[in-house]
């Protein structure tokens, strides 16, 4: 508050100092300085404490702002993560079933549907693929190209085909092609996901 009131007063109190001494130098007739202070204060008042407080204000909002990003920098992320979805009900012929998340290796376009492919088996699921990354933890799951979303955890290896795009393979020995337009944002994932820990 200090940042505000100090300028703001002194603005008030060296306005009618300034036009004092300025008559008092080129004038014969010297204006009061009691008299202009009081002018100023009546006719300028809410315009100075306005400028004077918005950028306080602003400066103290964008200051909180970058503080928080700096302290909590994956936390919008850390809340998609915690909205995506845990488990997923899926068609299993005549009957639906619960699959957990953790355990889909990947997902691949068949337009109109997509292949869910599960540890255990493959589901037909009726939804588009950009619907379903809305949906999974975005800290696991990952498009690597136009047709194909993986779970990054269960990636075993890729490597360069030495044109820009990669080739995964996934832990059950299944083969994706990584396109070089998604590979920044898989390394990134990959590298982040399988980072070797002590216990």
């Amino acid at each position: 508050m200090l940042f505000v009131l100090i300028p703001f007063v002194t603005h008030l109190l060296a306005y009618p100092a300034v036009v004092w001494m300025i008559s008092k130098l080129f004038f014969d007739h010297t204006f009061s300085y009691w008299q202009t202070f009081n002018y100023g204060l009546s006719e300028y008042f809410f315009i100075l404490l306005i400028a004077y407080s918005v950028p306080f204000i602003l400066y103290s909002s964008f200051k909180r702002k970058l503080h928080f990003k700096q302290k909590y920098p994956d936390n919008i992320e850390q809340a998609k993560q915690n909205d995506s979805i845990r488990t997923l009900v899926v068609s299993d012929f005549n009957k639906r079933t619960i699959i957990n998340t953790k355990d889909i290796l990947f997902l691949s376009a068949n337009p109109p549907y997509i292949n869910i492919h599960h540890k255990t088996k493959q589901y037909l699921h009726n939804e588009t693929l950009k619907a379903m990354l809305s949906k999974l933890d975005l800290g696991l799951f990952v498009r690597v190209h136009k047709s194909t979303i993986v779970n990054v955890r269960m990636v075993q290896s890729y490597k360069s085909r030495l044109n820009g795009d990669y080739d995964l393979t996934m832990i059950d020995g299944t083969e994706l092609r990584l396109s070089r337009i998604y590979a920044p944002l898989f390394k990134q994932k990959f590298e982040t996901t399988h980072r070797v820990t002590l216990e």
